[in-house]
């Protein structure tokens, strides 16, 4: 009689062969790294989804800021270096003073997008003309004399900023932006536009250059 045990013997016992340990440690093998790729991949959509979300937001934000800002405002200059200068409504007196400006600033390379005004810390009582804003005369006397406050709505992840309008500044009265913003590796172009309903054209010369010394 042969004293191998037969393979029914060997099942009443419990045990497997080394076949079937193989065999079933394969499949387990497979399992696992089909649940590492669905976690992964799950992870990534997560994260893109989440970085979408926050762009989406900043942008949001972008623009209802300057919508309200350039609504509201009485006139936009052109700077020499291509920022954007907003003399938004102040105490009615038809003077461009100083926390009367806000520049949203883009940088020679196009690649930020700021909001900066100035505090009078100081209490000067300095007024601009539209060459002083143009020529940026303005705003360094007001780096040297007042405080800087700058909000950074999108920098390091953007490019191509763009201003365009109806008509050259000051006469302008339909302010256009574009930007472009890194998304999940990819860029993606924005645009805004919004007109300035408190538009104060009556307060320029016949020159169109220079504000008057009243608004008759």
């Amino acid at each position: 009689m042969d004293n191998s045990m037969s393979y029914s013997t060997r099942k009443k016992c419990g045990g497997f062969t080394l076949v079937e340990l193989l065999v079933a440690l394969s499949i387990s093998g497979f399992i696992l790294a089909a649940v590492a790729t669905l976690a992964f991949a799950m992870g990534s959509a997560y994260d893109s989804s989440d970085d979408t979300m926050a762009k989406q937001a900043r942008v949001r934000t972008t623009k209802t800021v300057l919508r309200d800002l350039l609504c509201d405002a009485k006139m936009v200059f052109m700077e020499s270096d291509g920022d954007l200068a907003v003399w938004k409504s102040g105490d009615g007196d038809n003077r461009i003073e100083i926390e009367e400006l806000v520049y949203i600033e883009k940088g020679m390379s196009r690649d930020y997008l700021y909001l900066v005004s100035y505090k009078n810390t100081s209490g000067l009582s300095t007024s601009f003309s539209i060459t002083n804003i143009e020529d940026k005369t303005a705003k360094n006397f007001m780096d040297s004399k007042c405080t800087r406050q700058t909000v950074k709505f999108l920098d390091g992840d953007c490019r191509n900023v763009w201003f365009r309008f109806d008509q050259s500044p000051p006469s302008a009265r339909l302010v256009s932006m574009t930007f472009e913003l890194l998304e999940n590796g990819q860029w993606k172009q924005y645009h805004m536009s919004c007109y300035l309903l408190g538009w104060a054209g009556n307060l320029l010369d016949s020159s169109g250059n220079s504000l008057t010394s009243d608004d008759d």
